[in-house]
């Protein structure tokens, strides 16, 4: 039965709704849909404007977890659910309280809302499999868990359905029995789907996490070697170029202002440039708006401004990159800050201007072509290569209607379509009469049309097509015009983007701002909806047309990057906008042999640590190893020192092994390695170089070798071991003598075996032969 935690919450959040003047009785169709009228807006809800424009308008089971559910044979409940779109009312009225509370409470992100809140929610209601929210039991939840595992692989689904459980079912007491989760929270390396148990040294962190190499390498060269297409594709490869040259997020670099230069210059205390001692005299800085700064005020959600230097190494690519954008929606930026400020679609005329089919036909659609033109795919070309606004004004002088009086058939489509768009007419003044307007269908070539009739009737039958006008707001009161936004482009130009045909930017009324979906749609084929991705656009062969990438997965390889040079944590999390510095370590995706490299080796010491031995260093040094021979490394660091220590640990480290579940040092005293030390296992490449300082290596390292035959008989082996472990320490002892009396540049071992070889290659040459 209806649990009080269910009835509490949902009533009070029901009464927020009400109060906030919400319409709480939404009525969807059958397959759980809200029309747009009924649905709400959550970018009005929380100030944010649109695009994208987030709603409220699925309240049915999620799609994709159905067919997963309908391949479950077993589950024998699962077709209650496949036949039943739309979820019950109780479901209904959690998913609008959920809703309500992320909203006006905890101030979340509209897109977060949709697709952070209520996907999840939707998720786990169809898999409970027709039981009300109060009835939702742990065996649901982990089917819910396991289902969204199949269908996001980089386990976020998973993880988001956990947090709605935890905190919107337990919280609150929602269900009967709960928890429904233990009360230790999940690790979150289980919550992203994957172990935290490594195979070999190479082997990645939460390797799904990062772009895979083929597919960012092949998106590296599309966007430095490839001509773009359209206006559109030209600004995907900018933004995507910043992405990976910044590891800003998504979000951030769409909303980068045009005002974005900043610029610091450093001195010393006296008052000199730094860079006249050898420092760096002047950075350039990146204005910007942080994202996930949780700042709001009584306007709703406003942008946090912060400031991003840009890496010297990638500072000419970047300015160049910002310019570059800057120049090429000049054009656009100027109307939308026309139409921002009149509030019109056409600020150029005034709203009783008279124009031509001509005038208006391009600014409605972008085509610059009205007229049959025998050069049309010559300039088309010319244009989409450079895109340089003088080839539109070239295209503008050809089509003079003194050259060319027929003007082509898809005009006369358009506008056919267009009047059956308004009713069966269009608003035609008749040039003798202006004041009146023609009612008659095929006055369309001979008519005029009045501007303000034109704006009037493009708001009604075209209102997705507007500009986007509605401005960010800024903390401190201020606000951000959309004209202010860098990456601007032209909106639903269809004639490009479908035909691939020119967009007169010059004319064209419709002017939006790129947003992060423009991008995310291009890359990934799952979120491409159906329309080509850039991969599919400009790959060359039928296996790269097939790739994908998720932008974010940028970011995660800049974080991860940055860490594998050495950067300091802190100044990683500083740099990605974050507010503590275990957040950058979620994004950190170093192999375990990365991650060793960058420890140092005590000066002086390299000459011992070979191989393994190395990397068992590396590991004791890094925390990550354990067992008798660590033990007895520190022990002896700690009495004799690192060289005694580091010279213990090149006789016993051969016995480490890297294994599913972790790390294994296991002495080799009961059977020495074949390869111990390699060099000096009378390998026939080992020749003497004469390098400063060879010398004095090699002796220290005989005499650590004779302490190391000293301390021999104090070892805790058996007598057998110990006569093996004196015997290996005395040939090697051998072997250093021999190289100490060979002359520079000559082998020490020229008649020694190959021990670059593996053992089973070096018998394999014999076999054949006794065999042939």
């Amino acid at each position: 039965m209806m649990t009080p935690g269910y009835k509490r919450y949902v009533y009070n959040h029901k009464t927020t709704a009400i109060d906030r003047g919400l319409d709480w009785d939404i009525v969807p169709d059958g397959t759980g849909k809200v029309s747009k009228t009924a649905s709400w807006s959550f970018n009005d809800m929380l100030g944010v404007p649109a695009p994208p424009a987030n709603f409220l308008s699925d309240m049915g089971s999620d799609k994709k977890t159905l067919a997963i559910l309908n391949g479950y044979g077993a589950l024998g409940a699962a077709s209650l659910m496949t036949n039943k779109a739309s979820l019950s009312r109780a479901w209904q009225d959690l998913i609008k309280a959920v809703a309500i509370e992320h909203a006006f409470v905890r101030k979340s992100s509209p897109a977060h809302i949709s697709g952070g809140v209520l996907r999840p929610l939707r998720v786990l209601a169809t898999c409970s499999l027709g039981k009300e929210p109060w009835s939702v039991s742990a065996e649901d939840v982990a089917r819910a868990m396991d289902i969204a595992s199949q269908l996001q692989k980089s386990g976020q689904l998973r993880q988001l359905i956990e947090v709605i459980v935890r905190d919107i079912f337990d919280d609150n007491q929602i269900a009967e029995r709960h928890p429904l989760l233990s009360g230790k929270r999940l690790t979150r390396e289980r919550t992203k789907g994957t172990a935290n148990i490594r195979a070999t040294l190479e082997e990645r962190k939460r390797a799904e996490r990062l772009p895979e190499a083929k597919a960012f390498w092949e998106l590296v060269r599309i966007i430095h070697q490839e001509t773009p297409q359209s206006f559109l594709d030209a600004m995907r490869f900018e933004m995507v170029k910043l992405m990976i040259f910044l590891g800003l997020r998504g979000n951030e670099i769409a909303t980068l202002p045009l005002d974005w230069r900043r610029t610091r210059e450093y001195f010393d205390p006296y008052g000199n440039r730094a860079d006249t001692i050898g420092g760096i005299g002047r950075s350039i800085q990146i204005r910007h708006f942080a994202e996930k700064q949780k700042a709001s005020d009584q306007r709703g959600i406003i942008l946090y401004q912060n400031i991003v230097d840009i890496p010297p190494l990638f500072e000419e690519v970047v300015v160049q990159s910002l310019e570059r954008i800057s120049e090429l929606t000049a054009p656009l930026r100027s109307r939308l800050r026309l139409q921002c400020e009149t509030g019109r679609s056409f600020p150029e005329f005034g709203p009783d201007h008279l124009i031509t089919i001509e005038a208006l036909y391009p600014r409605l659609t972008g085509e610059p072509f009205l007229k049959n033109d025998p050069d049309e795919v010559e300039l088309t070309s010319s244009y989409i290569d450079r895109l340089d606004t003088s080839v539109l004004e070239k295209i503008l002088r050809r089509q003079d209607p003194i050259h060319h009086s027929k003007l082509k058939n898809k005009v006369r489509q358009y506008f056919a379509r267009m009047a059956n768009a308004a009713g069966g007419t269009l608003p035609y003044r008749d040039p003798r009469f202006s004041d009146k307007v023609v009612p008659r269908k095929g006055y369309w070539r001979k008519g005029l049309f009045r501007v303000g009739d034109i704006e009037a009737l493009v708001q009604q039958i075209m209102p997705t097509k507007l500009s986007d006008t509605t401005p960010f707001n800024v903390e401190g009161g201020a606000s951000l015009q959309p004209h202010e936004c860098l990456f601007l482009a032209p909106k639903r130009a269809i004639n490009e983007a479908r035909n691939g045909g020119v967009c007169d930017v010059l004319r064209y009324a419709f002017v939006g701002r790129l947003t992060l979906n423009d991008v995310t749609y291009a890359l990934s084929k799952d979120s491409s909806d159906g329309k080509p991705t850039i991969f599919e656009r400009y790959a060359h062969s039928a296996e790269d047309r097939a790739l994908s990438i998720r932008p974010h997965d940028l970011r995660h390889l800049m974080n991860t990057e940055l860490f594998r040079q050495g950067v300091a944590d802190t100044i990683i999390s500083k740099r990605f906008n974050r507010k503590s510095v275990a957040q950058s370590y979620e994004y950190d995706h170093r192999s375990l042999a990365e991650d060793l490299d960058r420890i140092d080796i005590p000066e002086g010491l390299e000459p011992l640590l070979f191989g393994k031995a190395k990397q068992v260093f590396q590991l004791i040094q890094a925390g990550h190893g354990h067992g008798p021979i660590v033990r007895q490394f520190k022990s002896i660091q700690k009495q004799e020192g690192d060289e005694a220590a580091i010279v213990y640990l090149a006789a016993e480290a051969d016995g480490f092994h890297l294994t599913p579940y972790g790390g294994c040092l296991n002495s080799f005293v009961a059977e020495p390695c074949p390869n111990h030390l390699e060099c000096f296992n009378n390998c026939r490449h080992l020749m003497r170089i004469g390098l400063p300082g060879e010398d004095a290596h090699l002796e220290k390292l005989l005499q650590r070798y004779a302490t190391l035959v000293t301390s021999i008989e104090g070892h805790p082996a058996s007598d057998g071991a110990k006569r093996n472990m004196q015997a290996h320490a005395e040939e090697r002892m051998a072997a250093i003598r021999k190289t100490l009396t060979t002359s520079n540049g000559q082998l020490v071992f020229p008649e020694g075996e190959d021990r670059s070889l593996t053992i089973k290659t070096q018998f394999r040459g014999p076999f054949r032969a006794e065999q042939r």
